[in-house]
């Protein structure tokens, strides 16, 4: 069963974006992309790796880097869902 497609879980991913949007100011990402995008820097804030790293990433590993690519995704099908040409979101290779 694809979670996607559950009540459910859109409820959930839509308080996510609420809080985030009052939290953070931006309605377009989730919590855990605001603090996956956090944790990239090099002096991540106290918050970012309080609920990052020492809750979400411990009980789902690498969650904060999926959820940004999943926001990417979404991003992505609201696009081309607009009738615009974009190609699809990939990942960064890293060199070596």
């Amino acid at each position: 069963m694809n979670t996607e497609n559950l009540y459910a879980y859109k409820f959930l991913v839509a308080m996510d974006r609420f809080f985030g949007a009052v939290l953070f100011r931006d309605p377009n990402t989730t919590i855990s992309t605001e603090c996956g995008l956090e944790l990239r820097k090099p002096n991540p804030a106290w918050w970012a790796r309080l609920i990052g790293r020492q809750f979400m990433n411990r009980f789902w590993p690498n969650h904060c880097e999926i959820a940004i690519r999943y926001d990417a995704y979404i991003a992505w099908k609201t696009v081309n869902a607009l009738g615009f040409e974009c190609p699809e979101p990939v990942e960064k290779k890293r060199n070596g």
